[in-house]
């Protein structure tokens, strides 16, 4: 068994929205009466617990601080028996950020989140209609008709 000075840094992911900013951290087994987490409106992530492989539990800690404000009222943290998930909701909706941490080092612990990933440009919802759901071609609207169309075959 390896020995530690002090906790480990876990490996991180992230994916965003014009809203909020999602955060999964690795860390398996985690212990919830061991876990600290505080995240303030000026971005700052902190997060602390136990975990990984039984019988072996480490202490991990994240310490981070974001590239812009958050709310914190409006953010969340979820534990699963293999993942730390933050959800957490921007100070101000808009443009992506071009980054998620303040410092515009590497850090070799986080990871974008290819598998949460939504382009910008994706983001938004295209609305089909009222109608998109109901199985009746009637109902969609195709035009009136009254257009000329290059599929008629007819020539102009």
């Amino acid at each position: 068994m390896a020995t530690s000075t002090g906790p480990l840094t876990p490996e991180f992911r992230w994916a965003q929205r014009k809203g909020d900013v999602y955060i999964t951290m690795n860390v398996a087994n985690v212990r919830p009466e061991q876990t600290t987490a505080r995240i303030t409106d000026d971005g700052h992530v902190y997060w602390r617990g136990y975990g990984g492989v039984l019988g072996d539990e480490r202490e991990y800690v994240l310490d981070i601080r974001l590239l812009k404000p958050i709310q914190t009222a409006e953010s969340s943290i979820k534990l699963s028996s293999r993942l730390v998930y933050f959800k957490i909701r921007k100070a101000e909706s808009g443009p992506y950020w071009d980054r998620l941490l303040a410092d515009e080092s590497r850090n070799v612990h986080c990871k974008i989140d290819w598998d949460a990933w939504k382009d910008e440009d994706e983001e938004d919802d295209y609305d089909f209609g009222s109608n998109w759901g109901n199985k009746d071609l009637a109902d969609l609207d195709f035009g009136n008709g009254d257009e000329d169309s290059s599929d008629s075959g007819e020539e102009n």
